[in-house]
């Protein structure tokens, strides 16, 4: 079974201890504290730890509190301290609901921290301190599309890639559905930017790096920002925002169903209303919105969604913040200047259907049935759909042929077509990537995963790669 990213996802444990991804979790009974380094930033000086040959520093503040009266409003920075701040460990999750506990697939970015208004942190990892180095900055940006997700999961911890690529890794928390995206501003203009405060708060983070990170040897000229997932979309917003103009210099978008197009404002204003009417309150009442309790503010959100079969809680095309939608009809101006590398795993909907063990045995029927439900085709078209792929793919399952046609039709087809526009501009160049490494921490056999190494179009050149493969008898 072609089963690359649920093997992935769900050997993540087993592939972080043996060291297979760059940018992945140490387990901590092997990390090694070393020293408790001091920097100092712009809002004070914070004690960080080092393990395992990285210096880290978690759940810095780079906002003030996004409650109360701070709720649906632009972020404010953090407040300066006195003394040593400590920066040990991950801040508070953005308010979400949460994923179900029993979900294997989704283990690798569980974050089971308290949730809170209080959550715009964010963390660092890097190779040295006052080494006089200028090295890159990778900004990481968590998935969990806009609704979801943290920076304090295990499988994003960004040790092994500031030690293996040189890098200065960042990643942070920001608000997320209801409270990061509730387009307001059509019902009070002091509430103008509240579809897009979740955004916002990246680029707070992202100034906190401009004037932070040369104290963590990271050259705030030189900064690449990326994400997985909704991560990526995140991204792609970015790069149409007018107030991130300058804060990053390269982008990377990976695995990314949604980044052509955000919520229209009038889909957003009506997401809004929905909300309103789930809590009994009017278009009058928004200071009342800012007092409902974070907890019942998310119920509302989700039986408005249910109500209404649509979840535009998510970045609004405002005329503000963000005044265009990312990718339609062009690329970004804004960002015509930035290179973008983009790309999606071969097959990257076996993570979709993976909480389902029964989408891996589908007969001819099943997966015939399956492709005309979720591409909408007649049966003539379903059958030349079908017939393309087995073309190219003639040894597949009929499970694996859904699942290659279903990647490239919700996830790489967009990719494709945001490369081709940025590539249009004719400004700084888009590269294209298509992950097909095969995983050899699950039960795929030797020969399968040795053949998958040789065959991989897009190698893999990290030193902890080489190093698992080397161990493992692969080369």
């Amino acid at each position: 079974m072609l089963d690359k990213r649920r093997a992935l996802m769900q050997g993540a444990g087993a592939a972080a201890a043996a060291g297979i991804f760059p940018f992945s979790t140490r387990l901590a009974m092997s990390a090694v504290v070393e020293e408790s380094p001091v920097v100092e930033t712009k809002s004070g000086r914070l004690r960080g730890s080092r393990r395992d040959g990285v210096f880290t520093f978690k759940g810095i503040p780079y906002g003030q509190p996004t409650g109360g009266a701070n709720r649906f409003m632009p972020p404010i920075a953090a407040t300066p301290w006195t003394g040593v701040r400590d920066a040990l460990d991950y801040g508070a999750r953005a308010p979400q609901n949460e994923r179900p506990s029993a979900a294997p697939h989704v283990a690798w970015i569980r974050d089971t921290r308290p949730t809170s208004e209080d959550c715009l942190v964010l963390n660092v990892f890097t190779p040295a301190l006052k080494d006089g180095a200028k090295r890159p900055v990778m900004v990481y940006i968590h998935g969990g599309g806009f609704i979801s997700g943290s920076s304090g999961a295990a499988g994003i911890d960004g040790t092994n890639l500031a030690e293996n690529g040189d890098v200065v890794v960042v990643s942070m928390n920001h608000r997320l559905n209801v409270f990061g995206h509730c387009y307001l501003g059509a019902f009070d203009k002091r509430f103008a930017d509240s579809g897009n405060v979740g955004m916002l708060d990246l680029v707070a983070a992202l100034r906190w790096v401009r004037d932070n990170i040369a104290q963590f040897g990271g050259d705030a000229g030189n900064v690449t920002i990326f994400g997985q997932s909704g991560g990526a979309s995140k991204v792609a917003v970015l790069m149409a925002m007018p107030d991130a103009k300058g804060l990053f210099h390269k982008a990377i978008v990976q695995s990314a169903s949604s980044l052509l197009r955000m919520a229209p404002a009038g889909d957003a204003e009506r997401a809004a209303y929905a909300i309103l009417a789930e809590l009994n309150l009017d278009k009058s009442q928004l200071e009342e919105l800012q007092r409902v309790p974070a907890d019942k503010l998310l119920t509302a959100m989700s039986a408005s969604i249910k109500e209404t079969g649509i979840d535009n809680n998510r970045p609004t095309v405002d005329g503000r913040s963000l005044p265009t939608h990312p990718f339609d009809p062009r690329a970004p101006a804004l960002s015509a200047d930035v290179p973008l590398l983009i790309g999606t795993c071969e097959t990257e909907t076996a993570f979709d259907f993976s909480q389902n063990s029964k989408n891996f045995s589908l007969n001819a029927a099943e997966a015939r049935a399956r492709v005309s439900f979720l591409l909408g085709l007649d049966d003539a078209a379903t059958d030349k759909m079908i017939a393309a792929y087995k073309r190219t793919h003639p040894n597949a399952t009929p499970s694996e042929l859904v699942i290659y046609i279903f990647s490239d039709y919700k996830y790489r087809q967009n990719d494709i077509k945001a490369a081709e526009l940025k590539a249009a501009q004719g400004g700084a160049p888009a590269y294209m990537y298509l992950f097909t490494w095969r995983t050899p921490v699950t039960a795929i056999s030797r020969r399968r995963t040795r053949c998958a190494f040789r065959s991989c179009s897009a190698r893999w050149t990290s030193p902890s790669v080489s190093r698992a493969i080397r161990r493992r008898g692969l080369r």
